[in-house]
C-alpha cells in the first residue's frame, strides 16, 4: 500500500440500482477513505431517512436520488456515527474528486450504514480500486520537486536518436537506439533527484502524439499508452525509491507553440485533444500535463477535457518577457477563466519554455503566485523569435539561470522546478546543490 492510501479506479463501476436498500458493513466505518461495495446501496437526501426505533432499521420517506457511476470516490472526515439529522462536510480539498460530493452523513445500526448525500455519489466494488501515489500530498509535504530538463532538444543535438518530423520523440520507445537514448536521458535526470532525495517528475514523450498526427503518419500503435508503460518500467528500476517518481501524461497544442494565432478555439481544442488525453488517462499516468501552450482558448479546451478524467492535471503556458502568455492574455485572467469554467479545476499552473526572469514574479499578483506551482525554464534569456529554429545552442550561464530558479522557489513559492530548451542535468544539479531541499514537516 502506498503511504497515503489514495484510491485509483481501474474499471468503470457497475450501474448502481436506486431503491430501499442499505449497505451491510462488516465493521464500523471509521476513517473511511473510499467505500467498497458488493451490492447496491441506497443514497438519499438527509430529510428522506428516519429511524425505526423498534428495530433500529432505517426507513426511506422520499424517493432516492438517482445514483451515477464513474471513476470517483470521496474522503469523509469521519464516519460510523449516528447522524440522520445532520450532514457532515466532505474533505473539500480531496484533489481528484473534490467537487463530487457536497455533504456526507452515515448512520449505523447493527452493522447497517446509510450514506446520505445532497449530490450523486459514485461507489465501486473492491476490484475497481488500486492505490496510487499522490502528487498533491507530495506538493504539500515538500518545498521543492524536480522536473526533467530538456528531452527533445537534448536528443536533437546529441545525434543519438532520430526524431520523427511530425511526432518528435513519440516513436522512440519502439526504436532500439532511440529507446536507449531516452532511457539514458531520463535516468540521468532521475539520478540527480535521487542523489539529493528530492521527488522527481518525468513526462511521457507524447508532446506531438495527438490523434491527427498519428493518423497522418499511419501509426496504429497505442503510442500514448505505451509511453506511460515505458516510463513505469523506468521508474521500477529505482526500487523502493520509485515512490518518489511521478509520471506526467504530456499533451501539447495542435500547432506551433510560438504562434498563438494558430491556436484552436475552446470547443475545437476540447474535441481535438480528448482522444489523446483519454488514452493517457486510461494508461494511468499519475497526472496529466498540457504544456507549451501559447493561447488561452486552446488551453481552456485542454483543461476541460482533462477535467473530465479522474486524474489531477496541470496547465502550462509559454510566456513573453512581459510575463503574459503569448496571445497577450495575463496569467491572472488565464488562471481565473480556466478555474471558473472547469468542473474540476487544475491542480495548478506552470510556465515552460521561457527564461525564469520572464515571469516578472515580483509584479505578479498573489492570485497568480498562489496557483503557479511549476516552472520549466529555457536556458537562454533570448526572445522566442530568436531561439526558434536556431542552429546554435544559446544559453546563459548555469549559475545565472539557477539562481533565478531558486529565487522562484524560495521567494515566490514555486515548488516544481525543471528545465526546457537548452538545459541538461547540470542545470538540475545546480538547483538542488544550492538550495536546501528538505521535506516540509
Amino acid at each position: 500500500m502506498l503511504p497515503n492510501g489514495t484510491p485509483r479506479h481501474t474499471e468503470i463501476a457497475a450501474q448502481l440500482t436506486p431503491g430501499k436498500k442499505t449497505l451491510r458493513c462488516s465493521q464500523p466505518l471509521k476513517n473511511v477513505r473510499c467505500l467498497l461495495i458488493h451490492e447496491p446501496v441506497s443514497i438519499c437526501t438527509k430529510k428522506s431517512v428516519v429511524t425505526d426505533a423498534h428495530n433500529c432499521q432505517p426507513k426511506f420517506t422520499t424517493k432516492l436520488t438517482t445514483l451515477q457511476t464513474g471513476k470517483k470516490s470521496f474522503l469523509p472526515r469521519q464516519a460510523g456515527v449516528n447522524e440522520t439529522t445532520e450532514s457532515r462536510g466532505i474533505n473539500r480539498d480531496a484533489l481528484w474528486w473534490q467537487k463530487t460530493i457536497q455533504y456526507f452523513s452515515c448512520n449505523t445500526h447493527k452493522g447497517i450504514a446509510i450514506f446520505i448525500a445532497d449530490t450523486p455519489i459514485n461507489l465501486f466494488t473492491q476490484t475497481t480500486l488500486l492505490n496510487v501515489m499522490d502528487i498533491q500530498r507530495t506538493l504539500d509535504d515538500h518545498d521543492i520537486i524536480l522536473m526533467e530538463a530538456a528531452i527533445i532538444e537534448s536528443l536533437r543535438r546529441s545525434g543519438e536518436a532520430t526524431l520523427h518530423p511530425r511526432l518528435a520523440n513519440a516513436l522512440l520507445p519502439y526504436d532500439e537506439p532511440g529507446k536507449k537514448a531516452l532511457i539514458s536521458l531520463y535516468q540521468r535526470y532521475i539520478g540527480v533527484a535521487r542523489k539529493h532525495d528530492v521527488p522527481m517528475i518525468i513526462c511521457t514523450p507524447t508532446w506531438r502524439a495527438n490523434e491527427e498526427r498519428l493518423s497522418n503518419a499511419h501509426v496504429t500503435d497505442n503510442v500514448n499508452g505505451d509511453a506511460v508503460t515505458f516510463l513505469k518500467e523506468i521508474r521500477e528500476t529505482w526500487g523502493a525509491w520509485s515512490s518518489n517518481i511521478f509520471i506526467g501524461g504530456l499533451v501539447g497544442c495542435k500547432n506551433d507553440s510560438y504562434k498563438p494565432h494558430e491556436g484552436l478555439s475552446t470547443d475545437e481544442a476540447k474535441a481535438f485533444h480528448s482522444w489523446q488525453i483519454n488514452q493517457l488517462a486510461a494508461a494511468e499516468a499519475d497526472f496529466l500535463l498540457g504544456i507549451t501552450l501559447p493561447a488561452l482558448h486552446e488551453a481552456t479546451g485542454i483543461a476541460l477535457a482533462m477535467s473530465e478524467t479522474r486524474l489531477p492535471y496541470i496547465i502550462s503556458f509559454v510566456i513573453n518577457k512581459e510575463g503574459n502568455i503569448l496571445d497577450g492574455t495575463s496569467l491572472e485572467r488565464s488562471f481565473q477563466e480556466i478555474d471558473a469554467v472547469c468542473s474540476r479545476a487544475p491542480l495548478g499552473y506552470m510556465i515552460n519554455c521561457a527564461y525564469p526572469s520572464f515571469l516578472n514574479a515580483a509584479r505578479q499578483p498573489q492570485s497568480v503566485l498562489s496557483r503557479l506551482i511549476g516552472y520549466q525554464a529555457n536556458a537562454s534569456s533570448l526572445d522566442h523569435s530568436l531561439l526558434d529554429g536556431s542552429e546554435t545552442l544559446r544559453t546563459n550561464a548555469i549559475p545565472d539561470w539557477g539562481d533565478l530558479m531558486i529565487e522562484l522557489n524560495t521567494t515566490f513559492g514555486i515548488k516544481m522546478l525543471g528545465g526546457c530548451c537548452g538545459t541538461n542535468h547540470e542545470h538540475l544539479q545546480y538547483i538542488v546543490q544550492n538550495r536546501n531541499a528538505k521535506p516540509v514537516r
